[in-house]
Order: structure tokens, then C-alpha cells, then sequence
């Protein structure tokens, strides 16, 4: 649109200065004479024939007509009786009666039409009495030298006049075509590794919206950029820290191996000793490998995962074996699932997993003097789980970052499906809506 306006508007422009040039057409022809590059002066002109008309009488027609034919053929002169005003003699500019080349024919067609001759030519006229020897005139000389320059008048006026249409639109041009050099620059910045520097964001056109998407771009990589570094970071101090926390146990746990091997120990009660302490450090080992997983399971990049067609009742019976576990553990679980022989498209042991950890978080935090409620449904082909447990109020260590859930929330998303849960006061719920 602005391009249609400009294009519009340097038209409009050209053509008033085209316009312009040529009613001052006249102030040209006599800037010539003034610079004296038309050298013709129409007063030393009219001296010349008044030395010659004395010695010429007013009824002298042959005379007179050889006086008047006395010029070149950029002039035309006219003699005309005193007092009366009639005409006696005259001779036009021969120039008038010769043939126009191409381009002067093109010139006249274009630029000169009759008013033209009129106000610029013809105009430049000189009337002048002269004394004959038994009598007076009046001449009138008219100069047309202008003619000979009027074709580079032409030119000129058309030159500037295309100039002046195109300038504006040159100017556009010139600021676009910078811009996309700025926006070039801008790419090659951003591709050479700095992503603070802004893109400048000029009008609103296309190449701003250009600009605009650069900006996304450019705010997009960088904060991919601090995530990956984030991750990495995060993930080369877990692994240094399992690696550290791992060393304990496992040298721990090949001591007491080695002394039961070796049977080295004072009597029964000291091996089951031994044995007890070795099962502590395998469950230690066991969490750490836990926590490694979902770990992993939360900054995983992976979009999709394998479903797999399984009977409903083999999720239930892991949910229940989980439920045993809490109350082995002495806690009051009140469930209820569903023993609909369906079969549901998920992925078991990624589901399993996330049993797991909430489980999992529930022997950690729940108090076991509040009962622990468990459902498990499918209904209109949605796989409904939801857990809800009061947290206790002393010894309880919190889990760093929530690493468990945010696992659990991964895996549910993964399987298109919702993950919502609360702390309400000493209250925990999770609710799970997975289609399948």
C-alpha cells in the first residue's frame, strides 16, 4: 500500500513539474539572452534597417521588400504604415517553412502546441518606428532564435520531470533495500552465536513482520539455549552426585558380602546382622536408581512414546500388590478399583512407574494414622486413577523439586492424557484422566 501511495503521489509530482517547466518555457529564452548564448539583439536589428530606410522611399515597394528580406532565418519582420496601421511589407522566418526532423516533430507533437509558440515565441517581438526618406513606419521584428534551443528545453523539462516521479520512489526503495541489509546483519548476528541483540522494528510492512519473527526467533534459541544448559548442568551434577552417593553403599554392601562369604562372623545373630544391613544399602541403592530414572524421565525430549494393547485387569492387580505394600506397612488404605475385563492401549511399565512413585510418596509422607484412599476406574474409555493422603506433620523430609511428580506428569502427557495435583493445607490429592 505504501508503494501504491508513493508511486501515486512521485506521478502526481512529475507531472506538476513537467507542468511547471513548461509555463516557464519563456523565462528559458531569456535566460539565453541574458547569459548571450542567443546572441540576437531585435534593437540592433531595428538601428540597422533605419540606416538603410532613409535613403529608401515609403512608396518603394521593391525596396522595401529587399530591406525586409534582410534577415536570417530565426527572424521574421513585418512593416505597417505610421498612421494608418496597414500592412505594407514583410517576410517570415524561414525556419517556420522547413521540414522537422523525427525528433523535432516528436518535440513539437509532445510540447509545443500553437499557445505554446504564442506565449513563448511570438511574444518576443520588437515595434519600432522608422523614418523613410518621404515618410514613417513601424517595424516589428520578431526574434525566434529561442527555436534552435527549444528541443534541449524539451529534454531538460522531461529529464527532470522523470526525476522528480522517480526520486520519492527511489528514496523508498533505497530505505527498504538498507533495511534488508540491516536484517541480513541481524541474521548472520544471531547465527554467529549472540542472541541479545535486538532487531530493530521499523513501519509496519511486511519486512517488520519479518523483523518480528527474527526477535522470536532470536528470543526462542536463546532460551532453548539456557534450558539445554540448565539440563546439562543439571544433569552432570546428578550424575556426579549418584556417582558419589552410589560409592558408599555399594562399597558398604561388598564389605558385608565378602565377611558372609567368608563366613566371618561371631554367630547367627551377627550374620543377620550382616544380612539386614546388606538389604538397607540395596534399598538405598534401589531409591538412588529410582530417583535417576525419573530424573530422567522429566527432561526426556522425547514427543511420543509405544502404546501397547493390555488387559485393564493387569494394571489392577500391580495397583493392588502396591496397596498390599502399604498395608504390610501399616497403613489403613481405602480403595476401590475396577474389575472390568477391558483391555487399554498404554504403556505398562511406564504406568507402572508411575504407581511406583506415588506409592512411593505416600510411604514417605502419609500419615499412617489417617487412611489413604485409592481409586481406580474406566469409564467411556478413559483410565481414571486419583490417590489422596494426609501428609504428616513431623519427620518429613521434602522431596527435592518434586522430581516424582513431575516425572508422573511427564508420563501422563506422554499418553495424551491429564495430571493434576493439590496440597491443601495437610491434604494431598493427585487425580489421572488418560484415554485409552
Amino acid at each position: 500500500m505504501k508503494l501504491f501511495l508513493i508511486t501515486c503521489f512521485s506521478g502526481m509530482l512529475g507531472f506538476a513539474t513537467y507542468a511547471m517547466m513548461r509555463a516557464n518555457s519563456l523565462s528559458y529564452y531569456q535566460f539565453l539572452h541574458h547569459i548571450s548564448i542567443i546572441k540576437f539583439d531585435p534593437e540592433a536589428k531595428a538601428k540597422e534597417i533605419q540606416e538603410k530606410a532613409k535613403t529608401i522611399s515609403i512608396d518603394d515597394i521593391a525596396g522595401i521588400k529587399k530591406l525586409m528580406d534582410q534577415h536570417d532565418q530565426y527572424t521574421s519582420m513585418w512593416l505597417y504604415e505610421y498612421r494608418s496601421g496597414d500592412y505594407i511589407e514583410g517576410s517570415f522566418a524561414s525556419i517556420l517553412e522547413e521540414p522537422y526532423d523525427f525528433a523535432e516533430y516528436l518535440t513539437l507533437k509532445l510540447y509545443y502546441v500553437q499557445s505554446d509558440f504564442e506565449t513563448a515565441i511570438y511574444n518576443n517581438q520588437l515595434a519600432k518606428k522608422i523614418d523613410f526618406k518621404d515618410g514613417q513606419a513601424v517595424l516589428v521584428v520578431n526574434d525566434l532564435h529561442g527555436l534552435k534551443y527549444s528541443t534541449h528545453y524539451f529534454y531538460i523539462s522531461l529529464m527532470i520531470s522523470i526525476l522528480v516521479c522517480i526520486l520519492p520512489a527511489l528514496l523508498f526503495m533505497h530505505r527498504k533495500v538498507k533495511y534488508i541489509k540491516y536484517l541480513q546483519n541481524s541474521v548472520e548476528t544471531i547465527e554467529s552465536g549472540d542472541l541479545q541483540t535486538n532487531v530493530k522494528e521499523q513501519s509496519h510492512d511486511e519486512l517488520t513482520a519479518l523483523a518480528s519473527g527474527l526477535n522470536h526467533l532470536r528470543e526462542t534459541l536463546d532460551t532453548n539455549i539456557q534450558k539445554e544448559k540448565e539440563a546439562r548442568d543439571a544433569n552432570h551434577k546428578l550424575i556426579t552426585t549418584m556417582s558419589h552417593d552410589l560409592r558408599t553403599p555399594l562399597t558398604v554392601l561388598q564389605g558385608y558380602l565378602e565377611i558372609l562369604r567368608l563366613n566371618k562372623f561371631k554367630d547367627e545373630e551377627t550374620k543377620r546382622q550382616y544380612l539386614d544391613n546388606c538389604l538397607e544399602n540395596v534399598k538405598h541403592i534401589r531409591v538412588l536408581a529410582d530417583k535417576t530414572f525419573e530424573y530422567a524421565t522429566v527432561f526426556d525430549t522425547t514427543d511420543c512414546i509405544k502404546l501397547e494393547t493390555v488387559s485393564l485387569l493387569s494394571f489392577i492387580e500391580y495397583i493392588k500388590y502396591q496397596i498390599e505394600y502399604l498395608q504390610m506397612e501399616e497403613f489403613l488404605v481405602e480403595y476401590n478399583v475396577s474389575n472390568d475385563d477391558a483391555e487399554i492401549s498404554i504403556n505398562l511399565e511406564m504406568m507402572k512407574r508411575v504407581v511406583n512413585n506415588l506409592i512411593s510418596n505416600i510411604y514417605k509422607y502419609a500419615d499412617k494414622k489417617q487412611p489413604v484412599h485409592i481409586q481406580c476406574v474406566y469409564e467411556d474409555h478413559h483410565l481414571k486413577l486419583s490417590m489422596q493422603n494426609t501428609v504428616r506433620t513431623t519427620d518429613v523430609q521434602t522431596e527435592s523439586n518434586h522430581i516424582g511428580l513431575e516425572s508422573a506428569k511427564r508420563v501422563i502427557k506422554l499418553h495424551q492424557g491429564t495430571c493434576y495435583y493439590n496440597l491443601d493445607k495437610d491434604v494431598f490429592s493427585i487425580s489421572i484422566d488418560i484415554p485409552c
